[in-house]
């Protein structure tokens, strides 16, 4: 009787602990970190991710110090999120002069249009959470990448693009107890 208690009071410990997690960081940039979105190319950017980290709890999208080198009218940043794309960043020839070049695949993230009295940010953030996009992101990345696509209408410059992920990871202490847990029954069961 005493065993099949501590077997018992055993299972739920591991079942109790396992629901705790710590949030993970992770960060990615492109190779060259500061990309030239140049109007007369378009871009695709895939990232391995591997779902294993757990769900994505929110992401964002930055573009450190973006600015355009000749402001004008309807001066665009079409950015997507792909539901398919290589891995890496790929240039691609503009095939539409104005508007997205993407259009159709995948699912539209963001069109900025930069100020036209010349100003800028010093950092243009997306926060995936703020879009409604991080359902769509996690569905996206379950394949085990997850891909941008970048269409400016003009020349943006930029001093960097970093896409970070947080992410609910079990603790190593969680997965050690479930695992400890687990051999204890095999090993109860045996026994037996």
């Amino acid at each position: 009787m005493r065993k099949n208690l501590f077997i018992g009071i055993l299972v739920v410990f591991c079942f109790v602990i396992t629901g705790h997690a710590f949030g993970a960081v992770f960060t990615y940039t492109p190779e060259p970190p500061d990309l030239s979105l140049s109007e007369r190319m378009a871009f695709t950017w895939g990232i391995e991710w591997n779902s294993m980290y757990g769900p994505i709890t929110e992401a964002t999208l930055t573009f450190k110090n973006i600015q355009n080198l000749i402001t004008q009218d309807d001066d665009f940043l079409y950015i997507r999120l792909l539901n398919d794309a290589d891995i890496g960043i790929w240039k691609y020839g503009e095939l539409v002069v104005e508007g997205d070049n993407f259009d159709g695949m995948g699912s539209e993230l963001a069109v900025w249009a930069d100020p036209d009295d010349g100003s800028f940010p010093n950092d243009l953030t997306f926060t995936f959470s703020e879009l409604g996009a991080l359902e769509l992101l996690n569905d996206y990345a379950a394949d085990g990448v997850i891909g941008f696509a970048f269409d400016p209408d003009c020349n943006f410059a930029n001093d960097g693009i970093e896409f970070t992920i947080h992410s609910e990871v079990p603790e190593p202490s969680t997965l050690l107890l479930l695992g400890l847990g687990t051999l204890g029954l095999a090993l109860y069961r045996k026994k037996q």
